[in-house]
């Protein structure tokens, strides 16, 4: 597992404390460092272009300014359609789902084109323009949600839906969210068995192979100088962090306590074949959609455990793939893993003190806070939450 992540943080580490000789070009006699500072000087100056002068340029679709008129180009080609052919310049636009294209592998690349086009430019406009369960009556793609004949669905939704006032068949989603939606619970079926086929095998030599045995990889023969951080250091932290998770749900009636037994195993079981994706390819395969609709189905459409159940499910899951991956760059790094688990122990705890801090403060200062009407919105804190847990209610009385 390289974890292709870790290799730009390690070439920026050296290029900063290494001395390193001139880069091979005849015509570029520049050190590492100083070609790193001027292209960091030139994509700054750059992003002033599409960040400020012209946003248009985050997504520039010029096929659509053929014919602007043509809603068919418009919905194929068009930064809030498909966006077949558009040209993107901004670099947070285009890594902000799938990461930096750089790091990923080739064959990852093909993969994703591959699917992009069978998936994106073919599927999707079948369904839509074949007109499969009425999607011509909304938008090809879109972040809204829609009533049976069409209308809009606004943020208003959030206060009918917490008085019970509307039912999974007053919602309606779009082509793309629909097709989505299977894709993601076809992907993750495939991916468990995808692992076991190609990765069963060498997982478990893994589980039976410490470092010392492993004299075939100069990283793991440097890495055993060091003593292991013990695995009760691991489980303490996991205990004390369950227990007050428990408290947590508890005393600030979030969700039943008790379904930290089924959220945190639900974790558990999707770290190892999404992280395993991860590391080879960076690519992020996020399980919020599968902890989203768990949740919905198990508590019966009420909101605020469907989502404390969603942040458990997902979060657990990213932040441990965090910490191996972390893990894995003091591994490169040859850091002692003793001293690495410290280290990120102290900087998480001093994060979350912070953070807390910082949230608690916000929410006794602001007025309205997290009201969609006024300047301070929560997006994250979005529509398709409380849409998925109505939906799970009404699915899960349809299927009693």
């Amino acid at each position: 597992m390289i974890w292709p992540a870790n290799l730009p943080v390690i070439a920026l580490l050296r290029i900063i404390h290494e001395k390193q000789e001139s880069i091979g070009f005849r015509w570029l006699n520049l050190s590492r460092r100083n070609f790193f500072l001027i292209i960091t000087c030139f994509q700054t100056v750059f992003y002033w272009l599409p960040g400020y002068i012209m946003p248009v340029l985050s997504a520039f679709s010029w096929i659509c300014m053929i014919s602007s008129n043509n809603a068919i180009l418009g919905q194929l080609t068009g930064y809030n359609g498909l966006g077949m052919g558009s040209l993107v310049f901004n670099w947070k636009t285009l890594t902000q789902d799938l990461g930096s294209p750089v790091l990923v592998p080739r064959w990852a690349v093909n993969n994703l084109l591959i699917g992009f086009v069978i998936f994106i430019c073919l599927l999707i406009p079948a369904v839509y323009y074949s007109n499969v369960w009425n999607f011509q009556r909304m938008p090809i793609a879109t972040s809204l949600f829609f009533k049976p004949n069409g209308d809009i669905l606004t943020r208003d939704l959030k206060g009918i839906i917490l008085n019970s006032n509307i039912t999974a068949a007053d919602i309606t989603f779009d082509c793309t969210t629909v097709v989505t939606y299977y894709l993601v619970l076809g992907c993750f079926v495939a991916l468990v068995v995808h692992t076991i086929l190609y990765h069963g095998t060498d997982l478990l030599q893994q589980f039976r192979t410490s470092l010392e045995k492993r004299e075939n990889d100069i990283h793991c023969t440097l890495m055993s100088k060091y003593h292991e951080a013990p695995e009760w250091w691991y489980i303490s932290v996991f205990v004390i962090a369950f227990v007050l998770s428990v408290l947590s749900c508890y005393y600030g009636h979030f969700m039943p306590w008790y379904y930290l037994f089924i959220v945190v195993p639900f974790a558990i079981l999707t770290i190892l074949p999404t992280g395993i994706v991860e590391a080879k390819t960076s690519i992020p395969m996020s399980t919020l959609i599968a902890a989203q609709m768990l949740g919905a189905a198990i508590f019966d459409g009420n909101l605020i455990p469907t989502y404390t159940f969603m942040i458990y499910g997902y979060q657990l899951s990213v932040e441990s793939k965090s910490l191996i991956r972390n893990i894995k760059f003091g591994h490169f790094m040859k850091i002692s893993a003793r001293t690495l688990f410290a280290t990120q122990l102290l900087v998480t705890i001093i994060s979350i003190i912070i953070k807390y801090s910082v949230t608690s403060h916000l929410l006794k200062t602001v007025k309205n806070l997290c009201d969609h009407t006024g300047p301070w919105a929560c997006s994250r804190f979005d529509v398709q939450s409380i849409v998925i847990a109505t939906v799970g209610k009404q699915e899960k009385k349809r299927l009693w």
